[in-house]
């Protein structure tokens, strides 16, 4: 019930995906939620329920039980926050891929043993799916981390593209910006199609969560490239009504598979 409450006070975009589950998946997502939003609360300044609280601790230590979740994947959880103490650049696209794995693609991982799956070829699209939401997160998140005086882009890219940090933090819409972000965008989108490979190994039970996220955080790459990637003046977050369309979607994909 307490990580219950914690991820309906977030309005997170997992809320609505989970609430597709099964009731007995439900509460161990939620566990998983939970630890991972106190994690990242940490490293943003903002935490107030820590991840070792002990409602959290047992609710995941149950979770990871009843799943025979490797327990490997939360340390490498909490590695990719202690990531956020410390790093605010990333030189290399290959650094920000081990980055991403940490705070993202193990999340995606644990999950994927609450899902069910009996094929360990799921694990490497559930990596990447998780890759790829991460991705997304970087570019919503511009505007917010650059105040933090963060820079995900990899400076790899920057200089391609020829933008300087400064423009990054000072939210400058060049056309060398846009250039960049709409090489992000196609890099995400990469991901999410070999993301999508995961789809056909989750249990049907459980098929439609990943789906539904998957879907919902393409919709953000959707309206980053409709607002023509100006990622600084208007809020990125999905409308009620569009959020709706991609249930039906899922609900749709999932009744016919």
């Amino acid at each position: 019930l307490y990580c219950h409450t914690l991820m309906a006070r977030s309005g997170s975009n997992f809320n609505l995906a989970i609430r597709l589950l099964p009731p007995n998946l439900r509460k161990s997502m939620y566990a998983i939620y939970a630890y991972c939003r106190a994690a990242d609360d940490i490293a943003d300044g903002s935490g107030s329920v820590p991840p070792d609280d002990p409602r959290i601790v047992e609710a995941l230590e149950d979770t990871i039980a009843r799943h025979a979740i490797p327990k490997c994947y939360f340390d490498e959880i909490l590695a990719g926050t202690r990531m956020d103490l410390t790093k605010r650049r990333y030189v290399t696209f290959e650094e920000l891929t081990d980055y991403c794995y940490h705070v993202a693609g193990a999340v995606g991982l644990a999950s994927l043993h609450v899902f069910g799956f009996k094929d360990r070829a799921a694990l490497r699209p559930a990596e990447d799916l998780g890759t790829a939401m991460q991705l997304t997160n970087i570019l919503r998140d511009l505007k917010e981390d650059a105040a933090r005086d963060r820079i995900y882009l990899p400076l790899e890219d920057l200089h391609r593209f020829a933008v300087k940090e400064g423009e990054i933090l000072e939210g400058r819409l060049t056309r060398r910006f846009r250039s960049l972000l709409r090489f992000q965008v196609t890099r995400a989108r990469d991901y999410f199609q070999k993301g999508r490979e995961l789809f056909p190994y989750v249990s049907p039970a459980a098929r439609r969560c990943p789906i539904l996220i998957s879907s919902v955080y393409e919709a953000i790459l959707d309206r980053i490239e409709a607002c023509d990637y100006d990622v600084y003046s208007r809020p990125l977050k999905l409308t009620a009504t569009q959020k709706l369309k991609l249930v039906h979607g899922a609900l749709s994909c999932t009744s016919s598979s």
